[in-house]
C-alpha cells in the first residue's frame, strides 16, 4: 500500500464495495486531491429542539451512522435503557458498548471482514424519572 492508500481501495474494489459507501471524516480533512472531486472538510451540522420526550442522544462515528438508521440506533438504544434500569449510568455505558458490537458485527457481516472506526458515546438529556418509569 502506498502513502494515499491506494492498494486498500484497490482490494476493496476487486472484492466487490459495502453495500453503503461514504468517504470517512479523517480522510477528508484536508485531502487537496480529493477536494478537486468534491470532497469537503465543512461538517453537516443539524441543530434538533428537545421536546420533553426526549430521553438520550447519541453522538458517534461514521463508521456507526454508515451502517446502522437512525431508527435502528433509538430503538438498540431506548430498548436498552428502558429495560435495564437498576443503575442508569452503568446502563448508558452498557449500552454504548452495544451499540459499538451491534454496528461492528454489521460491518463484519456486509465489509469481508473490514470495519471501520467506530466511536459512540450515549448521554441522558430526559429526567432521569422517564428512564426509570415501571412499566405498567
Amino acid at each position: 500500500m502506498d502513502e494515499d492508500g491506494h492498494a486498500r481501495i484497490e482490494i476493496i474494489i476487486k472484492e466487490g464495495l459495502p453495500k453503503k459507501v461514504t468517504t470517512s471524516l479523517s480522510r477528508s480533512l484536508g485531502d487537496r486531491f480529493a477536494s478537486n472531486y468534491g470532497v469537503i472538510s465543512q461538517p453537516d451540522i443539524k441543530c434538533y429542539d428537545l421536546t420533553p420526550g426526549d430521553l438520550f442522544v447519541v453522538w458517534a462515528s461514521d463508521g456507526v451512522w454508515s451502517m446502522l438508521e437512525n431508527d435502528e440506533v433509538c430503538g438498540l438504544v431506548g430498548f436498552k435503557l428502558k429495560t435495564q434500569r437498576d443503575d442508569l449510568e452503568m446502563n448508558l455505558e452498557a449500552v454504548t458498548k452495544k451499540l459499538v458490537n451491534e454496528t461492528n458485527a454489521v460491518w463484519q457481516d456486509e465489509c469481508f471482514g473490514y470495519t471501520d472506526d467506530i466511536t459512540a458515546v450515549v448521554g441522558r438529556i430526559g429526567p432521569r424519572s422517564l428512564l426509570e418509569q415501571k412499566k405498567t
